[in-house]
């Protein structure tokens, strides 16, 4: 919401969008965000997913890892593609990592799309991925909306600073 503590907010997005690699139920796949903060809250986003190191999760200063197998890293990718054919923006990531030590695995860069819209794919469907999907309401009310506007039963969290009743 509008009033949330921001960094608070993107470090938990961060950890729970791409943290294990996407690859776990309660994994963040969507951030709603309202629309007084959106730019600067995914302006901080970027940053903070660009400082991710992807590799070998057995290395020191490692954050994220590859893919299960290769069937997912070949799911993971096919989304990013979607999403880009559906008229999704990428503002970071949006592709396989294949250079150095990372060609020998199913390496998938962490991945942040902007102009999501509610019907989007990204918005209906769950990757187990690197990949999030952002989106804009107006307020709290319409933020619910489409939270609650898909087929599947997700977790979710909700970073502002006035009780919610």
């Amino acid at each position: 919401m509008d009033d949330a503590d921001l960094d608070l907010a993107v470090e938990g997005t961060a950890q729970g969008a791409f943290g294990s690699t996407g690859q776990r139920c309660t994994a963040t796949s969507r951030v709603i965000l309202h629309r007084k903060i959106a730019d600067q809250f995914i302006e901080k986003l970027v940053a903070r997913v660009q400082k991710i190191k992807v590799g070998d999760g057995a290395e020191a200063d490692i954050n994220m890892g590859p893919a299960v197998d290769k069937a997912q890293y070949e799911t993971d990718l096919c989304y990013i593609e979607l999403a880009k054919k559906e008229g999704c923006r990428v503002l970071t990531g949006g592709g396989a990592l294949t250079a150095g030590k990372l060609a020998k695995g199913y390496f998938v860069e962490p991945t942040v799309f902007d102009g999501v819209k509610p019907g989007m794919t990204l918005a209906q469907e769950e990757v187990f991925g690197p990949v999030l999907a952002v989106m804009r309401a107006g307020d709290f009310d319409e933020a619910i909306k489409i939270a609650n506007d898909v087929r599947f039963g997700l977790t979710s969290s909700i970073y502002t600073a006035t009780p919610i009743s």
